[in-house]
């Protein structure tokens, strides 16, 4: 099967959404598909075209000017999904005008197209593209909110297919003992989203009343400038490490000791996956679809989002009580193995992959039958000869 991925973003510059389209991209290769990748090419660095893990990427012309670069890069992109002979299936996700040309477009052309929903914030954009982004063939949405919304918003429950993000495998299991200074571990977008700043208040209780500390923060975004600033002001300069985008975080999940998430928004962060496969433990505002990927008690500690008091309570029972540390990060494991591995959800993938076009193609077929007045008299003509020569042999 020949398969395309359309996305304006995609790594290593990009967020957790992009990240997850890229594991299951490379995933799908492994299962012998041909995959395509068509994004753009937002930095001078980056090639035209490369292969990744037997990926094909085409980065298209993207220029950083608002307007004029979008109108570059979707007609550069109209133009590649002209090649129809290079896919079968589209899957492209975000609701704005890239998914949105590359819908219309499989369409137009005859193409099965799939729509991935990566976060609630997708049926905030325009109104336009929800209505053409909802052509797609089927959605794929990360959690059963994702989908209550998108039926919610009008897209028909039975084209939905529930299917979770998937661990990345990392090269290691983390062993790590705890040495005299606890490190903390929080990866992300430095935006408002994600609720940075929270940092800063969970480090000053921890300051006054907790244990010798370490954050390091992982990450870069449009706080940057306002977090460094307020840590300085607040005197905290020694307890955090600003490290910026890096290409490669496993090093910083086997440092630590604990993960922290203080998102006030998140469908099914790839961070808290990340350290749910390295075994680490994590503390976790419980928004949005948190709650399904760890569970309060057994594979994390929850806290209410934008709470630094119980943010720093959690952490405090962690860092008193090594064992309760130890026995959250194996169960964390374990559920990433049980429920989120790369076999299980390409096994979700393989399913829709080869269920939903098949549904596609009988519809429309019984639909124009019912609909068509001279094949239903046609039907009822024959039923009524077959009712008679039953009666007279």
């Amino acid at each position: 099967m020949k398969i395309l991925f359309v996305t304006r973003r995609y790594p290593p510059f990009a967020g957790g959404a992009e990240n997850q389209l890229s594991r299951i991209a490379m995933a799908l290769r492994k299962q012998n598909h041909s995959v395509r990748v068509l994004t753009g090419r937002y930095e001078r660095s980056q090639l035209p075209a490369e292969e990744k893990k037997g990926v094909m990427i085409k980065r298209l012309p993207d220029p950083r000017i608002r307007v004029l670069g979008t109108i570059v890069f979707l007609l550069s992109l109209i133009r590649e999904l002209f090649h129809r002979e290079y896919y079968d299936i589209v899957i492209t996700s975000m609701i704005n005008e890239t998914s949105s040309a590359a819908v219309l477009m499989a369409r137009l052309l005859k193409k099965k197209v799939f729509f991935r929903i990566s976060s609630k914030n997708n049926f905030t954009g325009s109104g336009l593209y929800r209505k053409l982004v909802f052509l797609a063939d089927g959605m794929i949405a990360q959690t059963e909110d994702l989908k209550n919304r998108a039926v919610q918003a009008g897209y028909p429950a039975d084209k939905i297919t529930v299917i979770p993000n998937m661990i990345c495998e990392p090269a290691f299991v983390r062993h790590r003992k705890r040495s005299g200074v606890f490190r903390i571990l929080w990866c992300g977008r430095l935006h408002p989203e994600k609720n940075p700043m929270l940092l800063i208040e969970i480090a000053q209780l921890l300051k006054k009343n907790g244990p010798s500390f370490v954050v390091d923060v992982v990450g870069d975004g449009e706080q940057r400038p306002l977090l460094e600033a307020q840590i300085k002001e607040a005197g905290l300069c020694d307890c955090f490490r600003l490290h910026g985008f890096q290409k490669e975080t496993s090093p910083f999940y086997q440092a630590a000791d604990l993960y922290l998430l203080t998102s006030d928004s998140d469908a099914m962060p790839n961070t808290v996956l990340e350290a749910m496969s390295a075994a680490l433990p994590v503390v976790a505002s419980g928004v949005d679809g948190v709650p399904l990927l760890v569970r309060d008690g057994n594979e994390a500690l929850l806290f209410p989002a934008g709470n630094a008091a119980a943010a720093y309570e959690k952490i405090r029972d962690l860092y008193d009580d090594p064992e309760l540390s130890l026995r959250l990060g194996r169960s964390a494991r374990l559920r990433a193995e049980e429920c989120f591995s790369e076999k299980k959800v390409l096994q979700e993938y393989g399913r829709l992959l080869t269920d939903i076009p098949a549904r596609r193609s009988a519809v429309p077929r019984q639909a124009q039958r019912d609909s068509n007045p001279k094949v239903t008299d046609r039907l009822q003509n024959d039923s009524s000869k077959l009712d008679k020569k039953e009666k007279h042999p």
